[in-house]
């Protein structure tokens, strides 16, 4: 059976718990938190609560940064919740979207990524490091935290397969998109001595539930303007982007509003991805929504290309119930085969 995880923004602290409780209930195998300061409540608050709250589920930032977090204290942080949790985190890291770019700062490059995880590494070991021209460490953590990287582009997927612990792959659904990011990975990993196999890889996709198709479409409009702002940033090259398309997803970049990323209701991001057309293209290559029904059907084709894992957004207007109807209507499909027809 495929497993999937959730990943959610998190909420006032008081309702973390409940929250996090009802995604293990739910039958996610993690649980994902948006890390991103300006918009959503702190991360490692909500992870600590998390932990206390759940006896199974993996607990991952959905994902962090090296810009906006130096990486002792990441170090320290990760080896804290692991700690609290009994071995359940896991930390994941990409080069910096709007936890960055909301303080004026810029995504890293794919050389300081490399050096950040080979750092977090030893960090998580107690060793002494030098990161950046200093001697850093972070000396009371014995505990080696996996460790894996968001990745869309060609070469950050290869960056992922050569040196991380798992990938949270973010170029798309499509077959093609599979295939090439599975690719991608296995030169990496053949790179650092390693297989596809050794890699723990979940595919990310934006994601809603509800009663009708477009309804739920509807309501992560704005989740596809996140996608569309992420995977095609720095270069397009060798990113399956057809020709026509190009335009529109550079106008969407030059005017993409970080203080409302992914931010349910009627925001500009919403409206630009609708302006431009982009929603049928978006939503078929990184989303997973629609109807219960609708929704194992497409997990279905996404598992015979091989897609065994899923990390799932709960970035809706309603995210308790959106695991609720998980619980109730998708995880008995998925289970029993996935009947065709929803309750």
């Amino acid at each position: 059976m495929m497993r999937c995880g959730v990943l959610v923004a998190p909420p006032n602290p008081v309702d973390m718990g409940g929250l996090a409780a009802s995604a293990e209930g739910a039958g996610f195998d993690v649980l994902a938190f948006a890390d991103s300061q300006s918009l959503f409540r702190e991360l490692y608050v909500s992870m600590a609560v998390a932990a206390q709250a759940t006896e199974r589920i993996k607990l991952v930032p959905g994902v962090s940064n090296v810009v906006t977090r130096h990486v002792a204290v990441t170090a320290s942080a990760m080896a804290t919740i692991d700690e609290l949790s009994g071995g359940r985190a896991i930390l994941a890291l990409g080069t910096g979207d709007s936890a960055v770019y909301n303080l004026g700062e810029h995504a890293v490059s794919l050389a300081d990524m490399n050096e950040a995880v080979l750092s977090l590494r030893r960090l998580f070991a107690g060793e002494r490091v030098e990161f950046r021209g200093r001697q850093i460490h972070v000396g009371w953590s014995r505990r080696q935290v996996p460790i894996y990287m968001a990745a869309e582009g060609p070469r950050t997927l290869e960056l992922a397969g050569m040196i991380a612990d798992g990938v949270i792959v973010g170029s798309g659904l499509g077959p093609g998109h599979v295939t090439a990011a599975l690719e991608r990975l296995a030169t990496g990993a053949e790179r650092s001595g390693r297989s596809l196999a050794d890699l723990d890889v979940w595919f990310f996709a934006k994601a809603n539930l509800g009663s009708d198709d477009q309804s739920a479409l509807d309501e992560i409009r704005m989740a596809l303007a996140a996608s569309a702002n992420h995977a095609f940033r720095f270069t397009k090259s060798g990113k399956d982007l057809p020709e026509d398309l190009k335009p529109a997803v550079a106008r969407l970049q030059q005017e993409y509003a970080f203080h409302q990323h992914e931010q349910v209701g009627e925001t500009r991001n919403a409206e630009l991805v609708a302006e431009l057309g982009l929603i049928p293209y978006l939503a078929d290559r990184f989303a997973v929504v629609g109807t219960p029904a609708t929704v194992v059907s497409r997990l279905q084709a996404l598992e015979a290309l091989g897609v065994e894992q899923v990390l799932l957004t709960a970035l809706v207007p309603d995210p308790p119930g959106f695991i609720d109807l998980w619980r109730d209507a998708v995880a008995p499909r998925l289970a029993a085969g996935a009947p065709e027809r929803a309750r």
